[in-house]
């Protein structure tokens, strides 16, 4: 044992500004915090694009076997046959206001 040196009323000078800096420049749940703000904007970004209308395309070869005269012959089918569909969704009525405002929730 030993006696301790120095004084209690000698304390250390403390900057709260350069506490305060460091807290928020170190800090995990400040990072993630941040990370969670990134998250929300991107997510926002994301529901506003898409009130744009979607194109949709669908093409392709498929194989009919329905018989082309039955009362005749058992063996005449139809054979390949082709098709292609386009749409495109119009959002009139939706224009996704849910999804937007839950983003926006989520980033404010």
């Amino acid at each position: 044992m030993s006696p301790v040196e120095g004084s209690l009323e000698d304390r250390p000078k403390l900057d709260s500004g350069q506490i305060i800096e460091t807290i928020m420049r170190e800090s995990a749940s400040v990072k993630r915090a941040q990370q969670g703000v990134a998250r929300a904007e991107v997510q926002l970004r994301s529901a506003r694009r898409e009130a744009v209308p979607d194109l949709q395309l669908r093409a392709g070869i498929q194989q009919n076997r329905q018989l082309l005269e039955p009362e005749v012959s058992n063996t005449c089918r139809a054979g390949l046959q082709g098709f292609v569909t386009a749409g495109v969704n119009i959002p009139i009525f939706n224009r996704n206001q849910e999804n937007t405002a839950a983003a926006k929730a989520g980033a404010g």
